[in-house]
């Protein structure tokens, strides 16, 4: 199976320099096989074939079955099939004087959101740059966690046409039978030349090369350039405007003399969940919910002023004990494109915690992750992160708790087991990610 890294991303927009590009560079990646093949080349050659031969645009098909495929290395493709037999068409035209918008489709199982659409530049004679906004209602933000394809800060060249598709993971399951989406494109137009600007060459870069990174940055919108990252944000450097704090992304960029809106186009439409999300904790024992400390656990931590540890929900939580601390499972729901996670690990006391402090003592120490497998043992998601606080916390009753929660979606199958197995990096040897398949958990799918 793949092996699944934390990952934690930080989408805020004051980020606008060098070092969120080398955040990315040096933070452990995650190794997967290919992704699907890119379809924004072959649609432009559908496109062009289309005005040489009278083939309609629409005759190319996109939809959530095409956005769920990938590719293997050997050229094989793959999909899961229930998963996409629950999507429903969506068939919505939304447009402006620039932009053209056409949701396709979209498969809500009330615990997750995958939307396919196709947006088109109407123009003929000038580039647009698309910025994806929150909606100003109640509905939910759909740029949650997930994987996206050509979603938000990407140019769109005249005439041309992108597929588009996103799966968004909601805090928590949406309590009701349908969903009202929500969301706008900020269609922007560049002022001035667009120029392309690489990321750091390897994974260790010194200061010297961030701060030349950095001028050059700055040197590039000093001559009035538009800089564009390879992740599609244009960098601004040192020339954010003073009043950035609370503004949008779009609005900066305008604020900052790089762009000029256009036009807002917004999109809006309703949803069904046809799937279950069910509960793989045993529910025959609740814990009541009193606010009492083995509910509403908010303490701080020694070791991280950012430190907390999970309320525990309303099934009893299942638990492993590994001698040294004890493995809890306080949280655990399945739905057809989603799994999420919440564990516990806790420390009967002070000196145990203590016995793992290289895990929470160093800023970029040992890694203490998890896998989750199901009973082939195969890739069975394709898209995992997780992460929790950076210490453990220790409660009124002596014992310290480390909180990890992991979120998957885009299931490639649905499995009838998961076994959740501790992986740990090794301190002394650097070797990296060893499984402790005798610290594990196995739960049951219904």
């Amino acid at each position: 199976m793949m092996r699944q890294r934390i990952l934690m991303e930080d989408k805020q927009m004051s980020n606008q320099s060098e070092a969120r590009l080398a955040y990315r560079l040096r933070r452990r990646p995650i190794q997967q096989t290919a992704r699907r093949i890119s379809l924004r080349s072959l649609l432009i050659a559908g496109l062009i074939l289309a005005l040489l031969c009278g083939v309609a645009v629409a005759a190319i098909t996109w939809g959530s079955r095409e956005y769920l495929t990938y590719t293997d290395e050997e050229g094989n493709q793959h999909v899961n099939e229930p998963l996409a037999d629950l999507a429903q068409s969506i068939s919505k035209t939304f447009e402006g004087s620039a932009l053209r918008i056409d949701v396709v489709d979209a498969i809500f199982d009330s615990r997750s959101l995958i939307l396919t659409w196709t947006m088109q530049n109407k123009q003929a004679d000038r580039d647009i740059y698309l910025v994806l906004e929150r909606p100003q209602g109640d509905e939910p933000w759909i740029s949650g966690q997930g994987s996206q394809h050509n979603v938000d800060g990407l140019f769109i060249h005249p005439g041309e046409v992108v597929l588009s598709g996103i799966t968004t993971l909601f805090d928590s399951p949406v309590d009701k039978d349908t969903l009202r989406v929500a969301f706008s494109y900020a269609v922007l137009s560049p002022i001035g030349e667009v120029v392309t600007m690489g990321g750091l060459d390897g994974v260790d870069g010194t200061n010297d090369e961030y701060e030349t990174y950095r001028q050059r940055i700055d040197d590039l919108n000093a001559e009035g350039k538009l800089v564009l990252a390879p992740d599609g944000v244009i960098e601004l450097g040192s020339g954010i405007p003073e009043t950035a704090a609370g503004m949008a992304y779009a609005e900066m960029l305008v604020a900052a003399g790089k762009m000029e809106r256009i036009e807002t186009v917004e999109v809006s439409f309703t949803v069904e969940s046809n799937a279950e999300v069910k509960n793989l904790l045993p529910d025959d024992q609740p814990i009541e919910e009193d606010g009492g400390d083995n509910v509403h656990r908010m303490v701080k931590s020694e070791f991280s002023p950012n430190a907390a540890v999970f309320e525990l929900p309303g099934g009893q939580p299942i638990e492993k004990d590994n001698g040294d601390y004890i493995l809890r499972v306080v949280k655990a729901e399945l739905s057809p494109n989603a799994a999420i996670f919440e564990l516990e690990r806790v420390f009967a006391n002070r000196e145990a915690a203590k016995r793992y402090a290289p895990y929470y003592t160093k800023k970029a120490g040992p890694n203490w992750g998890f896998d989750f497998q199901d009973e082939d043992n195969s890739w069975w998601f394709f898209t995992g992160s997780g992460g929790g606080p950076d210490a453990p916390v220790a409660l009124a009753d002596g014992t310290w708790v480390w909180a990890f929660e992991y979120s998957i979606t885009e299931l490639q199958s649905m499995p009838k087991t998961i076994t959740i197995i501790p992986l740990r990096d090794d301190p002394e040897t650097g070797a990296l990610d060893i499984p402790y398949p005798e610290e594990a958990i196995v739960l049951q799918v219904p």
